[in-house]
């Protein structure tokens, strides 16, 4: 086993310059290249580390053999395709928090790792805090009792980012210590945000997580306070926690409350609350960056995956996805149809808490997944897409507020099907488009309906071809498409059994079977051929 590490550190910027220090501060510290395309900086590196070496060039880094591990310190924007040839090199990885803003991103490159073999880590600092080990012991110890709420507030005067808004800047943090804590995921989330006009990102935004446990979450980011606050209010049923981390040294204070109800003439009864003792806990101190770069070198030494790891990070994107789900609508939810395939989605779906869970006994095809999804869903807009990273969610951020008379269509320029997937595929926009006259560039692709739309069509087939019966309804009774194209992205996991004989020759059957289905539809709900949905 090694005995030091090699390290590439690729941003000496505003982060860049506390993980240099950190790097050089760790005894486990070997060779240490410094890269930036910034001559300035590295003119600067080199005036207060005399011995390190300095590039502007990534890849002087990436080829070079005798570097172990790469600390990227980057825009955001740069995080994927950095780590992602870090990886491809064989260097174990570091992160400046977020690890990406894709979903579909990090899943690559959490593969990549377990393919490798190599750490993949996110300097979520706040998991390394001391101070939030101890609200950890105290939560699993029930020391304040059912937890009922969390309010965090993270706000300061900038720094604005170019490529990211408040909320995946500064209340990522919030929402990994609250997934560290509480080990739950939201079954509601919702988001408010305001956009800086002058620098057209969103500097101001409120994020609200409600869970089955009944918890209540507000986080409040902002770039726009004058002062900077850096507060978390617990609210359990026996003591309440305020974590400040801004405070030198009481970071921790524990607070014993309690609550008298006594008779009112004028009400049915009146609460007296009323605070108890105050407790101020001792706790450990140390840096957590400095926990944060230990972790990483043990990580690497002994072979062991670290806390903040990139199955912690897709969690935090996810939850952050909420950005996403506020622009298309005031709410949503979540919605995982297992449809009982034997082709490793279930490992897949082990790794999460779906807000609603749907399972097939056994594997009845796309189709009836599809209308099982679209029947239990409840909110104003629904969207299928499916469950093996096939498609970036992040994509769903082109889709705007429509009407009754549209829907959104995506398409997919390229695919790595096999020549018989790709063979029935054509097969079936030919019979789209001569048998039910749509012409759609891609009519098996991820569609974003209304939910009175759903409603209005009454699906009636079970087979792949029910997204060819509600477009044609929609088509039919008024509706325009709006097609996007959208990137294809390899399965994640298993192969597609969509092709097995019995779910195809059940789709034969019921090509004739959409004939008259779209035919009689036609006969009953549409009077002219331009009559939109009203």
């Amino acid at each position: 086993m090694k005995s030091k590490l090699n390290i590439g550190l690729i941003g000496y910027g505003y982060w860049g310059t506390n993980l240099l220090r950190n790097i050089v501060q760790q005894p486990l510290s070997g060779k240490v290249i410094v890269c930036d395309t910034n001559e300035e900086r590295l003119r600067t590196v080199q005036t207060i580390f005399i011995n390190l070496e300095t590039t502007a060039s990534p890849a002087d880094i990436f080829q070079n053999a005798e570097i172990d591990a790469v600390v990227i310190a980057t825009p955001t924007s740069s995080h994927y395709p950095l780590a992602k040839e870090a990886l491809l090199q064989g260097k174990h990885v570091l992160v400046e928090k977020p690890l990406s803003t894709s979903v579909t991103e990090v899943e690559d490159l959490i593969a990549i790792a377990k393919a490798r073999n190599l750490v993949l880590m996110v300097d979520h600092i706040y998991l390394y805090n001391p101070v939030i080990h101890q609200l950890k012991k105290y939560i699993s110890e029930e020391f304040l009792g059912r937890i009922n709420y969390i309010d965090a507030t993270r706000i300061n005067l900038g720094i604005y980012q170019d490529d990211i808004n408040v909320l995946w800047d500064l209340a990522c943090h919030d929402i990994s210590i609250i997934n560290y804590l509480i080990g739950e995921r939201p079954k509601t989330a919702r988001a408010i945000g305001k956009l800086n006009f002058n620098n057209k990102v969103e500097d101001l935004a409120y994020l609200f997580l409600e869970y089955e446990s009944g918890l209540l979450v507000q986080i409040n980011g902002s770039w726009a306070s004058p002062v900077k606050i850096r507060k978390m209010i617990i609210g359990g049923e026996k003591k309440m926690i305020i974590y400040d981390d801004i405070e030198s040294t009481n970071k921790l204070i524990i607070y014993d409350y309690m609550s008298n109800g006594t008779p009112d003439q004028n009400k049915s009864k009146l609460i007296d609350y009323r605070l108890g003792d105050i407790t101020i806990p001792k706790y450990e101190i140390t840096e957590p960056l400095s926990n944060v770069m230990a972790e990483f070198y043990d990580c690497i030494l002994n072979n062991r995956s670290p806390l903040s790891d990139g199955i912690n990070a897709l969690d935090v994107v996810i939850h952050s996805a909420i950005e996403m789900g506020g622009k298309m609508g005031s709410s949503y939810e979540v919605i995982v149809v297992d449809d009982g395939s034997n082709d490793g989605s279930e490992e897949v779906l082990s790794q999460y808490k779906p807000i609603k869970y749907i399972r097939h006994a056994t594997n009845k095809g796309i189709g009836a997944a599809l209308r099982t999804g679209y029947e239990a869903a409840g909110m104003e807009y629904v969207c299928a897409v499916p469950g093996d990273g096939q498609f970036d969610l992040s994509e769903l951020l082109a889709v705007k507020p429509f009407k009754f008379d549209q829907f959104y269509s995506f398409y997919r320029p390229s695919t790595d099907y096999s020549a018989y997937r790709k063979a029935l595929t054509k097969i079936n926009k030919l019979l789209n488009k001569y048998m039910l006259g749509i012409k759609l560039r891609d009519v098996n692709w991820i569609k974003v309906y209304r939910k009175e739309q759903l409603d209005f069509v009454k699906p009636e087939l079970y087979s792949s071809i029910v997204e060819s019966e509600i477009c044609c309804k929609l088509i039919k009774s008024g509706s325009k498409p709006i097609e996007l194209p959208s990137v294809y992205h390899a399965r994640k996991s298993g192969v597609a059994k969509g092709g097995h004989w019995h779910t195809l020759k059940k789709a034969i059957r019921e090509i004739a079977a959409l004939y008259f289905v779209t035919k009689r539809f036609n006969k009953k709900y549409v009077q002219t051929e331009d009559q939109g949905l009203n």
